[in-house]
């Protein structure tokens, strides 16, 4: 295990042991251990889905790390009711998006704004409960510097990328983008972390939407990925 690795496992435990969530079911990193070093984008959805009574906990995906964790949960985890790795719909769109974007998924630093799971998006309070993560947050962004969040999950007032414009000091106010349906929108914002640049792309949640199959919307993400 590397020493930032390391160093992280010992700091968020600390922080997330102090927020009473260690023992509570949820996962910290999507993404392999090998993810925690500088990259351009880093992917955020909400919460982790599943039942609680039956997967393991945010202590055990630290455990994870420490461990070397070495797989992809999009890519490599099969998720109920498939037998199958990748097949579930969020995973499926997940892995076709980034494809058609020419991009390696994992390669990608990849979390949830919110480590508590939960069947549905109402079992978590928001604001709150990203308030509780936001400081493991900093601390991967701090380890990662992205240029690019990718946050989906956009389509209410309460959604990843809403909470993100309260974090950085907007140095461009969220402007919408191209709509890949009629109830599916595309947003960007820019604002400032540790000193950069950052931007934060909303996508519409990716278990019903597949972003990739709309021309526009693919040719829109690449440019906003892609420019300095």
């Amino acid at each position: 295990m590397s020493e930032v690795v390391s160093r992280f496992v010992s700091e968020a435990w600390h922080e997330l042991e102090l927020n009473q969530l260690v023992c509570e079911s949820g996962k910290v990193l999507y993404s392999s251990a090998s993810t925690l070093r500088r990259g351009p984008l880093y992917l955020l959805g909400l919460n982790p889905g599943g039942s609680p009574e039956h997967e393991r906990t945010i202590g055990d995906s630290l455990r994870d790390l420490e461990q070397g964790k070495c797989w992809n949960d999009y890519c490599h985890e099969r998720w109920y009711p498939f037998k199958v790795a990748g097949r579930h719909r969020l995973q499926r769109n997940i892995i076709d998006l980034f494809n058609a974007l020419d991009l390696d998924l994992e390669l990608v630093c990849a979390s949830n704004l919110v480590f508590l799971r939960s069947p549905h998006k109402d079992g978590i309070k928001l604001s709150a409960d990203a308030d509780r993560c936001w400081k493991v947050h900093e601390m991967i962004l701090s380890i990662v510097k992205p240029r690019t969040i990718l946050a989906f999950g956009n389509n209410s007032q309460e959604s990843t990328f809403t909470y993100l414009t309260t974090k950085f000091p907007l140095t461009l106010r969220p402007q919408e983008g191209p709509r890949p349906s009629r109830s599916a929108r595309l947003w960007v914002f820019e604002g400032l972390h540790a000193g950069r640049t950052i931007k934060v792309v909303g996508l519409p949640h990716l278990s019903w939407n597949a972003v990739h199959k709309n021309p526009e919307a693919l040719n829109w993400l690449k440019e906003q990925i892609d420019a300095p």
